[in-house]
């Protein structure tokens, strides 16, 4: 049962980073985005230098989670990057923000709650020997 639990921790890492990873791209290149896709940041007043600079937090975040670097930590920042500025921008009910809070929720709080597995670098946290 442990070897399931891991490799879905790797999936739902790898999940994410690719969902971190697309915004990152589509944030900082939105020449890129010929199928206009919502991203988090679209429609902030400033585009370009918050599309930028959320772009490096996610791509930073991505990398980290592909790596399972602090992954209790790092999902969870992924998670609320994700999900506030779908929040603050998005208008209440839409697609794009049900969308953010469900990848959010599937992807990055099992991560949060129970660490990034056997396959992650540098994983401190086990719950099993916090009881």
């Amino acid at each position: 049962m442990h070897t399931l639990t891991d490799w879905l921790r790797l999936a739902f890492r790898i999940c994410l980073s690719c969902t971190l990873m697309i915004e990152a791209i589509l944030g900082m290149l939105p020449h890129l985005n010929v199928y206009n896709l919502s991203t988090v940041t679209a429609g902030m007043d400033d585009p370009f230098h918050k599309d930028a600079a959320f772009g490096v937090l996610y791509f930073i975040i991505s990398i980290w989670l592909l790596f399972g670097i602090k992954t209790n930590i790092v999902a969870a920042l992924g998670g609320i990057l994700l999900v506030l500025p779908a929040m603050v921008m998005a208008v209440p009910g839409s697609d794009a923000l049900a969308i953010k809070l469900a990848l959010a929720t599937v992807f990055a709080l099992p991560l949060a709650l129970f660490g990034g597995g056997r396959y992650a670098v540098n994983d401190r946290c086990d719950w099993r020997e916090a009881f």
